[in-house]
């Protein structure tokens, strides 16, 4: 059973599905700072609905039912994380274009594990405390960017890093550093703007 507070256009089918979740985002409220936050107890689960995100300028809005990036532009959360699975589910306008970077990373810029899908290249990479790169792992893929995209990175407390890319598994690996993350980072590369629909996080103990 479970206790909803200030829940407001998502269904308890949207957010249980068997798990934990430490962050759960549809943007369905058209805000990111003054938010129809919530929090759900769940079979003494809890769950942070909605975050309060910065933006990078005034030019990421809504648009259409997604939240519009810019090209060269973020958004930054700063929810309690930890190791686990990261989601997140786009569109650009372009069949062929597109640039994501996502990031989980400490409170500073560094250390951090960063995702990269841009045109036909999906990349894993991981900084040291001072940003020196120690690991990139890149794969070629196939893409359009005119549909939703589902990108997910999961990372176990062994180290074990995974990335999928809509529901495939692309790249398999070692992280290249090991650290509580806090933050989350969703970028804009310079190609495209991206249209963001959804973002995830949550616990996991091994792989589905």
């Amino acid at each position: 059973m479970g206790i909803i507070c200030g829940y407001k256009g998502i269904t308890g089918e949207d957010l249980f599905k068997d798990k934990e979740y430490l962050i759960y985002d549809n943007f369905k409220d058209g805000k990111l700072v003054d938010r129809d936050m919530f929090i759900v107890i769940y079979d003494g689960k809890i769950i942070n609905g909605r975050p309060r995100w910065s933006k990078s300028s005034e030019n990421v809005i809504f648009e259409n039912g997604f939240l519009k990036i810019p090209k060269g532009q973020d958004i930054t959360s700063s929810r309690c994380l930890q190791y686990g699975k990261f989601y997140v589910k786009f569109k650009s306008l372009s069949d062929t274009n597109g640039y994501i970077h996502f990031e989980y990373k400490s409170s500073g810029d560094n250390p951090r594990h960063m995702i990269f899908l841009y045109g036909t290249t999906l990349m894993y990479r991981a900084t040291d405390t001072v940003g020196s790169i120690v690991k990139t792992v890149d794969t070629t893929v196939t893409v359009d960017y005119s549909h939703d995209i589902e990108l997910l990175v999961a990372e176990d407390n062994d180290g074990n890093v995974k990335v999928y890319l809509n529901g495939e598994e692309k790249i398999s690996t070692s992280a290249g550093n090991d650290f509580t993350p806090t933050h989350i980072k969703i970028l804009s590369g310079s190609v495209e703007d991206i249209y963001l629909k959804e973002v995830k996080v949550w616990k996991v103990e091994g792989w589905e």
